[in-house]
């Protein structure tokens, strides 16, 4: 069973064409591939695409970056961050790439909502990434940190901008097929009544 789940009546298909934002959806801790995603922005800045972080500052973890830390990495301040957002769909509606770098994940609920959306992905060879982005198909896999690959394979999906209605297309597919909540709702009570079954 993939995940949680999306609703798919919230998250909606979205027009990406027009849109100027690379979006990384987590929180601000070195696992996610923030340092990767900076370096990558440096690199790609001359294409006028604003790189925004949306996520809040996790202090409680070791990995956590303070915020002094973050102003010394992103000291030409090439990415914007913006911080928790309660309503991360209105951001979407801006998205014209969503970004996921990061180490390892168990199944990213931003990158379902991302594919639900219908917005082309770059993310990493992790496990859990890999469950929603496949390689040439919906998305982009790059190298775990390896800041350079992950710059080619935004600027890939920068430069091409039908390959990104392609990938986004078969987002908004595969995401009908694997991560409507409904669809995920419905396993968890099949599941709930086989054990029931089973205890009588």
């Amino acid at each position: 069973m993939r995940g949680s789940g999306v609703d798919l009546k919230k998250f909606k298909k979205i027009n990406t064409n027009q849109n100027k934002i690379i979006l990384l959806p987590a929180r601000v801790v070195r696992e996610k591939g923030i340092i990767e995603f900076i370096k990558a922005s440096r690199l790609l800045k001359q294409y006028k695409y604003k790189f925004v972080v949306a996520g809040s500052l996790d202090y409680a973890k070791s990995s956590g970056l303070k915020k002094e830390e973050l102003e010394e990495a992103n000291i030409d301040k090439t990415v914007k961050f913006i911080g928790y957002q309660k309503n991360i769909y209105k951001i979407l509606k801006k998205t014209a790439i969503v970004c996921l770098p990061s180490y390892r994940e168990g199944l990213p609920k931003s990158l379902c909502e991302a594919a639900a959306c219908g917005i082309p992905i770059v993310t990493t060879k992790s496990v859990g990434c890999t469950e929603v982005v496949k390689s040439k198909f919906n998305g982009e896999l790059c190298r775990i940190k390896d800041y350079l690959s992950l710059a080619t394979k935004i600027k890939k999906l920068i430069l091409e901008p039908k390959l990104r209605a392609i990938y986004g297309k078969n987002s908004i597919n595969f995401a009908k097929k694997n991560f409507d909540i409904k669809l995920i709702g419905n396993k968890i009570i099949d599941i709930y009544n086989e054990l029931l079954i089973y205890e009588k």
